[in-house]
């Protein structure tokens, strides 16, 4: 018998300073703070996305290119499948993680 799935998870990290939120599914989504900035995550259909906000005035989930922030986006399960939409939390906390990792690394002089 499989597990129920959790519908919502606190995200922590303190050598990032990462707190957020990890709710829902179809899509999955975070909202959070990483080294005091804004960040969003989404995971839909087939692949994700991880968006920080280097600015107040710029709402993570506007960034789709990086211009006004940090953006990264990966694929995730078979194409045309919806795995992402279904994404485990621990997938999606362990991509979290790894963007803000990249985030801290291309701020940090």
């Amino acid at each position: 018998m499989s597990q129920p799935r959790e519908f919502e998870r606190q995200i922590y990290d303190n050598s990032l300073q990462l707190q957020g939120r990890l709710y829902g599914y179809c899509p999955v989504q975070a909202e959070g703070v990483v080294m005091g900035k804004r960040f969003y995550f989404r995971a839909r259909w087939d692949g994700w996305s991880f968006s920080a906000a280097d600015t107040e005035d710029v709402d993570p989930i506007d960034i789709q290119l990086g211009e006004q922030g940090f953006f990264r986006e990966g694929a995730y399960g078979q194409q045309n499948q919806d795995e992402a939409s279904w994404m485990p939390y621990d997938d999606a906390a362990e991509i979290i993680k790894r963007c803000a990792e990249e985030y801290v690394a291309s701020i940090m002089p």
